[in-house]
């Protein structure tokens, strides 16, 4: 999984190479700015990412108990916490790469109109989530904030950190027994509170 990931990685920057688009446009490799405004900005747009990613990840865990599904995530504490970090890779090559950086880069080059490029990233969005059923469609609204982030600021990097924090933390969260899954999910609720409070209050 980890090398299919960096193989879609490198292929997805080729194919944006050769039509123009170098890393800098892309928002990998951060445009000259003062340091103080460009970290701070960089740290809010994270902050927004983590907040939507999850806030959607929740909408769709408690939909799923109600709406029908496939399969998915379950606690178990006998995965090793390594094993968690190759879907985490994954997620982010496919998911901010591809799906947000790649799809605005090149339909903003091919002068597409801005519905087309919600519609395409929104897409793919719900049907890498389809292990939840129709509970992925919440993560719908994750794909449009992600993607107005990207399009409003032009900052890859914020959003693939959050992304990945976010997906470490939940799956390392289901390798733990369910009474430490529990305080940890009491401290991912007081640190995301903390989050939204700092974020409002600028």
């Amino acid at each position: 999984m980890p090398a299919f990931g960096g193989a879609l990685a490198w292929l997805t920057l080729e194919v944006l190479r050769r039509h123009g688009i170098t890393a800098t446009r892309l928002g990998i490799v951060p445009t000259r700015s003062p340091r103080p405004a460009g970290h701070l900005k960089s740290w809010q747009i994270a902050g927004y990412a983590v907040l939507a990613c999850v806030f959607c990840a929740r909408i769709a865990t408690m939909a799923r108990s109600y709406l029908p599904m496939h399969s998915a995530p379950t606690s178990s504490s006998s995965t090793s916490r390594w094993e968690i970090l190759p879907d985490a890779v994954y997620a982010v090559a496919l998911e901010d790469l591809v799906i947000v950086a790649a799809v605005a880069a090149l339909l903003t080059a091919a002068r597409r109109p801005q519905w087309e490029m919600y519609a395409i990233a929104g897409g793919p969005t719900v049907a890498v989530h389809l292990s939840y059923g129709v509970a992925a469609l919440a993560f719908l609204p994750y794909a449009l904030v992600r993607l107005g982030l990207y399009r409003r600021h032009g900052r890859l990097i914020p959003l693939i950190t959050a992304h990945a924090a976010v997906d470490v933390l939940g799956l390392w969260l289901l390798t733990l027994s369910a009474q430490h899954y529990l305080i940890g999910t009491y401290i991912e609720n007081a640190l995301l509170l903390a989050l939204a409070l700092v974020l409002i209050t600028r």
